[in-house]
């Protein structure tokens, strides 16, 4: 809710805009993961050339693994991100950002004649980056990002799509 409310003052503070006639961009995609996919939001100030903006996403998955049918893992993140946009061209912007992600494990193995089961959790940084392309409203995004899992680190390649008003 926090972040919701910081986005949506960012969003209208033209702090670091000179342009007032810029563009705000809400795009929707997916991330594919070394061990799965995540779903992702992003909503982005894009001001136009030489200016910089605002913006933020959050992301959410979730992995399930049972390999030898001898133990059952689930593990769910989610994570929020805030990020500065910069107008390489009219068209094309940069967006590097840094976030909080939170993510949890659990584990259910049989052993020594009984079943057993383990719950973790992890809070961590997560960065990224994003080039955001846009055209008559039209916009895309390609990206990557790291996210320190509970059991692992993943790095995340994100594609979205939206449009700009």
């Amino acid at each position: 809710m926090i972040f919701c409310a910081a986005l949506i003052a960012a969003m209208h503070t033209p702090v670091l805009a000179k342009d007032t006639e810029g563009k705000l961009s809400v795009l929707g995609g997916v991330s594919f993961l070394n061990a799965g996919k995540a779903y992702s939001l992003g909503v982005y100030q894009l001001n136009g050339k030489g200016q910089w903006g605002f913006g933020g996403g959050i992301e959410a998955g979730r992995f399930e693994e049972n390999p030898d049918g001898g133990y059952y893992t689930q593990s769910d993140f989610s994570a929020a991100r805030l990020a500065l946009t910069y107008g390489v061209t009219d068209e094309i912007y940069l967006a590097p950002s840094l976030g909080v992600i939170h993510s949890t494990l659990d584990r259910s193995y049989f052993y020594a004649g009984r079943d057993h089961v383990d719950h973790h959790t992890h809070t961590g940084v997560t960065p990224g980056v994003d080039f955001i392309v846009e055209s008559e409203g039209w916009t895309g995004s390609v990206g990557v990002s790291q996210l320190p899992l509970v059991d692992r680190s993943e790095t995340a390649f994100n594609f979205k799509v939206g449009w700009s008003f």
